[in-house]
């Protein structure tokens, strides 16, 4: 048997009699982090960190409890479940549904059965399971889990190639992210930033906006900005994406974009779930090929609005309930073509304005701007 499992045996033996979940994971951290630095693997600088959600948020689906990178470089994560639970029990299914749906390589366990869930071409499938239990001291063959392991680490962020692919993945992290702001909305006081956030929400832009409403906007907001920043990032040289300086490469022309990301950023950065989930976010467009990405863009038909190659699939992947009951659809550029002219003879033939849409006296409110096609 390999000795890193062994001793990782030794260690919960120690402790399983009192255990709780949360205890397991330091010894789990520590030998993931062994692990990947072994022969097998020879991982130059991995880290296992634990989740941080305080005890005010326990007992909601938050964000998994391990996440595993190597330096910068995402690998996967890791839910645990303590031995005397059945992974297939009803009560974890929505919680497993949701990260399946939005992460790409994750691990199920409750130190005795093994589950691996991975994307193939954008949808979870399992691709690998195991029994083997590392709360029994008694030699068996590792070999199986060992294989196990082989599978999950060699795990990289999904990569993305076309603009459709990018779409749909960032949705879907989109919707944990959403659902991340929601959650701690539900816990969060009255005075906190986020409830600041949701109130600086409905002075400028929906009043009594629902906490879903909100969530929505709050996710769409981080993921069209980071997006945005990543096509700027692309045409020019310099470090990696980060949360950071993603703001360095928002649009100059939309300063309530910047505004609007430097508000979420500043939630994201006191809420460890909603740090996290904003995370993958930039993980999604870094390892995505956007260059090639932004040509696919680029190369659009004459007179075909490059952005509904992205919107539109994002869209309908992100909340389909939510964008039916706000009515956010994209609109065909030809139909945009029709509105502004026609609005335009009408300003010339019944209004009296001589240049129409280009009269300094003419105000255009588009209170739902979406790709601002209009």
């Amino acid at each position: 048997m390999n000795i890193m499992i062994e001793l990782l045996k030794q260690k919960i033996a120690k402790i399983k009699a009192t255990a709780t979940e949360r205890s397991y994971y330091p010894l789990l951290c520590a030998f993931f982090e062994e692990y990947a630095k072994s022969n097998a693997l020879k991982l130059r600088n991995p880290q296992a960190t634990p989740e941080e959600t305080s005890t005010q948020y326990e007992h909601r689906i938050g964000f998994p409890d391990i996440t595993i990178r190597n330096g910068n470089d995402l690998i996967g994560w890791v839910e645990v479940k303590i031995p005397q639970e059945n992974l297939n029990a009803e009560k974890f299914q929505e919680q497993f549904s949701r990260y399946k749906e939005s992460l790409e390589n994750i691990i199920f366990t409750n130190l005795r059965e093994w589950q691996l869930w991975q994307w193939e071409e954008g949808e979870a499938k399992k691709t690998a399971d195991t029994s083997f239990d590392l709360t029994d001291i008694n030699n068996a063959s590792s070999d199986e889990f060992e294989s196990f392991l082989m599978k999950f680490f060699e795990g990289r962020a999904y990569q993305t190639r076309t603009p459709k692919q990018l779409a749909l993945a960032l949705a879907k992290k989109t919707r944990l992210l959403s659902q991340q702001v929601e959650e701690a909305l539900d816990k969060s006081k009255e005075d906190s930033d986020l409830q600041k956030l949701k109130e600086t929400f409905e002075k400028t832009l929906i009043q009594d906006i629902s906490e879903h409403q909100f969530a929505n906007m709050v996710a769409e907001t981080m993921a069209y900005s980071l997006f945005l920043a990543a096509l700027e990032h692309s045409r020019r040289d310099g470090a990696e994406l980060t949360l950071t300086n993603a703001i360095d490469y928002l649009p100059t022309n939309v300063p309530i974009l910047a505004d609007l990301y430097g508000l979420v950023k500043k939630v994201a950065s006191t809420i460890p779930t909603i740090y996290e989930a904003t995370r993958l976010l930039v993980d999604q467009l870094n390892a995505s090929e956007i260059e090639r990405i932004h040509q696919k863009l680029v190369e659009h038909k004459p007179g075909e609005d490059p952005v509904i190659q992205f919107y539109e699939p994002f869209l309908k992947e992100y909340d389909p309930k939510e964008r039916e009951a706000r009515g956010v659809y994209y609109t065909p550029k030809p139909v945009v073509d029709y509105i502004v002219k026609s609005v335009d003879w009408i300003l010339r033939n019944k209004f009296n304005k001589a240049k129409g849409l280009a009269e300094e006296s003419v105000y255009l409110l588009d209170p739902a701007t979406g790709t601002g096609t209009f």
